[in-house]
């Protein structure tokens, strides 16, 4: 028996200590990557004063295409109304956490089940250079 229970903690052990510092790593770097992403779109945005659909569809198409995310678990919110050069330009992004520990991987979250997944939620202010 103390064999067994031996083999057994062993192989968790393994395991985690394998695949947790890659975890890690994908999860900052998919973060790091939807904050210069959204950047990239924030600078698009700043130039008409304000966000729009195609801005938003944009950057949905980016996390997509680079992380493979479902595009229904992408929740993006910003300024709609233009705004004048000067102002401040607000956006907030809110998509499933990435998987940070091995033990997850068995979680079945779903977009279809909120309550099922931890968002991740990025918000960022540029100025407007809109002039009207």
């Amino acid at each position: 028996m103390a064999h067994v229970l031996g083999t057994v903690l062993t192989l968790g052990l393994l395991l985690f200590s394998v695949f947790q510092p890659v975890l890690y790593h994908n999860a900052a770097t998919t973060q790091e990557t939807i904050k210069i992403s959204l950047y990239e779109v924030q600078k698009e945005a700043a130039l008409i004063g304000h966000f729009n659909e195609e801005l938003y569809g944009e950057f949905k198409s980016m996390l997509v295409q680079n992380h493979g995310y479902n595009p229904a678990c992408i929740q993006i919110e910003g300024t709609e109304q233009p705004v004048s050069r000067g102002e401040d330009i607000t956006v907030s992004v809110t998509i499933p956490k990435p998987m940070m520990n091995i033990w997850e991987a068995f979680d079945f979250a779903s977009c279809d089940r909120p309550d099922s997944y931890i968002p991740y939620t990025v918000q960022q202010v540029i100025k407007s250079e809109y002039i009207p």
